[in-house]
């Protein structure tokens, strides 16, 4: 088992991890945007996308910033996952 299976898994679950991760990240600030999430103490995207709801007349870059920070963090990791699938599947087709 841990010479032939679990070699061929070490792919998959990195692919998988990396990409699951984004969706985590959305939930998380998505149940903080609803206040069902995080605690305030603790800083969350999804609290100051919440928080900044009252203020987007006055001050758009308060809303602007966590969502662009929030956005491009959740592209970054997917388009991560991505390039390592596809990274890992030419390795395996080449071997």
């Amino acid at each position: 088992m841990f010479r032939e299976i679990l070699p061929n898994l070490r792919g998959p679950i990195t692919v998988m991890a990396t990409l699951a991760v984004p969706g985590y990240i959305g939930t998380e600030a998505g149940l903080s945007f609803l206040g069902v999430g995080i605690t305030p103490p603790t800083p969350s995207w999804g609290q100051m996308i919440a928080n900044s709801v009252s203020w987007y007349q006055v001050d758009p870059m308060y809303f602007v910033i966590p969502g662009a920070f929030l956005f491009l963090t959740v592209l970054s990791l997917t388009v991560l996952g991505d390039r390592l699938r596809h990274a890992i599947d030419e390795g395996e087709a080449a071997a």
